[in-house]
């Protein structure tokens, strides 16, 4: 998954609510058409076997006139859900994001 967590420059049902809770969860919202019974639903919570979800974040899409690039944060596993058109998904990763990118990533804040 490819997150970027500012969304200031977009229009307002594209500005989905993608934050660290805290350093090993993530709170992310799929694209508007997607329900949990939809394939792309059976893949977020695990049910389609042979996926392995992996989370890549920036702040923001650009720096400068250059494109942000997105950090490594691991893999991820589903935790919980909410909702339909979009889905709000809770996960859990591997690995707590390192204390070094919590300021980055507004983690504790």
């Amino acid at each position: 998954m490819l997150v970027t967590l500012k969304k200031d420059d977009l229009q307002a049902e594209h500005r989905y609510d993608d934050r660290f809770i805290e350093a090993g969860r993530f709170h992310w919202k799929s694209q508007n058409r997607t329900k949990q019974d939809s394939v792309h639903g059976r893949i977020i919570s695990g049910e389609a076997s042979g996926f392995t979800l992996h989370l890549f974040v920036r702040m923001e899409k650009k720096r400068g006139l250059k494109a942000s690039p997105f950090v490594y944060c691991g893999v991820v596993q589903f935790d919980s859900w909410d909702g339909d058109n979009p889905i709000a998904v809770n996960w859990r990763l591997a690995d707590p994001v390192p204390t070094r990118l919590h300021r980055t990533f507004q983690i504790g804040e």
